[in-house]
């Protein structure tokens, strides 16, 4: 019989909680973040082009967990 299972999972950094963010959609790497960065910040492990200087995500706190509620 199937039952709920409680599991914690990491909830996905945003540009927001880098070390490197100034406001809106802007951080010291872009004067308007990528959208594709937007959605996945810790995809900028790397320096990509078109960024400034040699920055990329650095998480300012440790990250989050949630409770995801799954049935098995």
């Amino acid at each position: 019989m199937p039952h709920l299972v409680d599991n914690r999972k990491p909830v996905p950094f945003e540009c927001e909680q880098c070390a490197h963010f100034i406001e809106g959609c802007k951080c010291k790497a872009f004067d308007t973040i990528p959208i594709e960065i937007i959605f996945d910040a810790e995809k900028h492990s790397q320096k990509i082009d078109g960024q400034k200087g040699d920055y990329v995500f650095k998480a300012k706190a440790e990250r989050q967990f949630t409770n995801v509620y799954e049935v098995a």
